[in-house]
């Protein structure tokens, strides 16, 4: 006698195939979930060695930072700019830098700008002595962040490297007071209000970078180095 070779009813396959769908979509779900939350882990970590590097340079760089007197044109002019969204400083620490050139001078602009939600600190810095960049130094000092400045900015903004995001962000800088008469050190007195704006050719007493993302609060200190050096903007490869 011939067994029964009866096959699947339609019912039968399309019960078999809801139920191989299910299974594959459960996997897909939770690939994608899985998917999701590493690149979400990947971008925390981004965030945070973006964090790290930033503060870093910040801290660096100001521990380096000194006095330059430059000669564009037959005028001479100091590159030293601070306000409570731009800081213009040079330095010998080379991270951030195109080219990492030991002993050379690294030229430096920091801008913080407006976002949809929030603001941005912007980092430019080059060991070149850059015309462009010497010229947006020198109407900052004149005119102010004013509407002169605008496109040179807007240039070396799109060049520059995005360092911290935030809910708000400005500089401030303190100058120190000598007490009139024979005093020492220890007695130096330092203004406890910030100054908003700094054009001199003396690197104030401390410069803090102001930081508030998350409700988490930031203040990032610097104590510039009093170092005189002296260049030719126009000069190719930097000052010596």
């Amino acid at each position: 006698m011939i067994g029964d070779q009866r096959g699947f009813t339609l019912l039968e396959m399309i019960i078999s195939m809801l139920m191989v769908g299910a299974i594959v979509l459960m996997i897909y779900s939770s690939y994608s979930m899985v998917v999701r939350t590493w690149d979400r882990h990947q971008e925390q970590i981004a965030e945070l060695r973006l964090e790290m590097v930033g503060d870093r340079l910040l801290t660096e760089d100001w521990e380096q930072m000194g006095s330059y007197a430059f000669s564009v044109q037959g005028e001479g002019f100091q590159f030293l700019y601070g306000s409570p969204t731009r800081m213009a400083y040079v330095t010998r620490h080379g991270l951030g830098g195109v080219r990492n050139v030991d002993g050379r001078l690294f030229f430096t602009l920091l801008m913080i700008e407006p976002k949809d939600d929030g603001v941005a600190l912007y980092c430019y810095k080059s060991d070149v002595p850059e015309l462009e960049l010497f010229e947006l130094v020198r109407l900052y000092q004149t005119a102010g962040e004013g509407r002169r400045a605008v496109p040179l900015e807007a240039g070396l903004l799109e060049r520059a490297i995005l360092l911290k995001e935030g809910d708000e962000a400005f500089f401030s800088y303190d100058f120190a007071l000598e007490r009139p008469g024979d005093f020492r050190e220890e007695d130096e007195v330092v203004l406890p209000l910030p100054v908003p704006m700094w054009r001199d050719a003396k690197p104030p007493k401390r410069i803090r970078l102001m930081t508030l993302r998350d409700e988490e609060f930031l203040a990032l200190d610097g104590t510039p180095r009093t170092q005189a050096h002296f260049g030719n903007a126009s000069a190719w490869g930097g000052p010596q």
